[in-house]
């Protein structure tokens, strides 16, 4: 199988690809957002932003629907969970080499670019956002998303971690976990009354498009063709 954390570039040059027109059949596939990539070759998405930019055996690095600015992607295992918490030793390893690299191209958009992942404690959960997939959210920002989450604690209970989060995660129930990528400190918090999509929610509020933060009604799809722009050159 050759070395399972070795990062492989799979996003084609496609240049501007063509997403318009092509919502009703995201509205029919939301359900199974993620199965192309865990349920093997006979889940093959033909959604145009189901694309994988850049990966390893373990994970895919794909674009994200809803992207509140250009950059955002999404770090998906391969294997199916409901959280990043059931990761092996070996995976989170790897996970962690790889976001570092997606990382390293996202800030050609500029800002600082932060990490992040509503963790579900089970299928169904509406902390997972519908997609029903352990998934991480790298996203480029022109402001502090650690200071900015930890001053709204109304519905999630925080606790900064002096360590990386993801080897420092809740062993049961649902959190959300952020940290700027680069640093070994960030916070998790316990979520005290489930909200789907919370820190879509808070990033929208800090850029001033506080409703459009729905990625289901609001998919930014000019956003999208920009970051897998960014990985095809």
């Amino acid at each position: 199988m050759g070395d399972p954390s070795r990062i492989d570039s799979q996003a084609p040059n496609l240049g501007l690809v063509s997403l318009s027109g092509n919502m009703g059949f995201m509205q029919k596939s939301e359900q199974k957002r993620f199965s192309w990539l865990t349920g093997g070759p006979s889940a093959a998405s033909n959604a145009p932003w189901d694309v994988e930019l850049c990966g390893t055996n373990r994970f895919a690095v794909v674009p994200s629907l809803g992207a509140l600015v250009p950059g955002w992607s999404l770090v998906v295992p391969r294997r199916p969970m409901v959280s990043l918490r059931e990761l092996s030793a070996d995976e989170l390893g790897e996970l962690v080499n790889l976001h570092t690299h997606v990382a390293d191209r996202l800030r050609a958009f500029g800002g600082t670019v932060f990490a992040f992942e509503h963790g579900s404690s089970a299928i169904g959960s509406v902390a997972g956002c519908g997609v029903d997939q352990a998934h991480l959210h790298l996203v480029p920002l022109g402001f502090n998303l650690v200071e900015w989450a930890l001053a709204h604690n109304d519905d999630i209970s925080w606790v900064k971690s002096a360590t990386a989060p993801l080897v420092n995660l809740p062993d049961e129930g649902e959190y959300v976990s952020v940290w700027e990528v680069g640093r070994t400190d960030g916070a998790v918090g316990n979520i005290r009354q489930p909200v789907s999509q919370w820190m879509r929610r808070l990033i929208a509020c800090r850029l001033g498009i506080e409703t459009q933060w729905n990625y289901r009604t609001n998919p930014h799809l000019e956003n999208v063709q920009r970051t897998i722009q960014n990985f095809a050159t």
